[in-house]
C-alpha cells in the first residue's frame, strides 16, 4: 500500500460500441523506480439505456516489483464490469473485477540463496489473484478536465491470503488531451 503516481492514454475507436482502446503505466512515490505496473487494453459498452450503461473492460498487466530478497516480473490480467448512471456533468456506477496472475518470474537475492540453497530463479503460473468489489464517482470541473473517485473492498481467490489492507481508494484528475 502507498501514493502512485500513473499516467494513461486512451483512444475512442469509431465504432457502433464505443470502444476504447487503453495503456497505462504507475509507479509508486518513493525514492527508487524500481516497482512498476503497465497495462494495456480495451473497454467497450455492452448495455445501454438512456443514462444507464455497462461495459467491459479487459487488461493485459507487466508488473514488476523488487525488495532486498527478490525480483518479481509478472504478467496478468484484469476483467471488469461496471455499471452505472451517466450523465455530462458527472457518473456514478458500481463496478466488480478479477486481477489474475498468469505467471510471476522470481529471481532471488544471493543473501537469500545463501539462507536457502535449494530456492529456485524460474518462472510460476498463476500465482495469485485478486477480486475486487466497489463504486466509482466523477465530477467534470471543466469541458476538459475530471475528478475521480473509486472505492472498495479487495477479497483474494481461493484459499490465497488476503491484503494486509482488504480495501482499495483512488482519487485522482483526469485532463482531455485532443478533440
Amino acid at each position: 500500500f502507498g501514493m502512485t503516481t500513473q499516467i494513461g492514454y486512451a483512444h475512442k475507436l469509431n465504432t457502433a460500441n464505443s470502444i476504447l482502446l487503453m495503456s497505462d503505466l504507475s509507479v509508486p512515490m518513493g525514492n527508487k523506480l524500481d516497482d512498476y505496473k503497465f497495462r494495456i487494453g480495451a473497454k467497450t459498452k455492452v448495455l445501454a439505456f438512456n443514462s444507464f450503461k455497462s461495459s467491459v473492460q479487459y487488461m493485459s498487466i507487466i508488473r514488476r516489483n523488487e525488495t532486498n530478497l527478490v525480483r518479481q516480473i509478472g504478467i496478468g490480467q484484469l476483467f471488469c464490469l461496471t455499471s452505472g448512471i451517466y450523465k455530462d456533468s458527472w457518473h456514478a456506477a458500481f463496478e466488480v473485477g478479477y486481477d489474475g496472475s498468469i505467471a510471476t518470474h522470481l529471481k532471488h537475492s544471493e543473501e537469500l540463496q545463501r539462507v536457502y540453497s535449494d530456492i529456485q530463479d524460474a518462472w510460476y503460473q498463476n500465482t495469485g489473484g485478486q477480486w475486487h468489489v466497489g463504486m466509482q464517482v466523477s465530477k467534470k470541473l471543466k469541458e476538459r478536465m475530471e475528478l475521480n473517485l473509486r472505492l472498495g473492498v479487495i477479497k483474494a481467490r481461493g484459499e490465497d491470503v488476503d491484503a494486509l489492507l482488504p480495501a482499495y481508494f483512488d482519487f485522482g484528475m483526469v485532463l482531455f488531451l485532443g478533440k
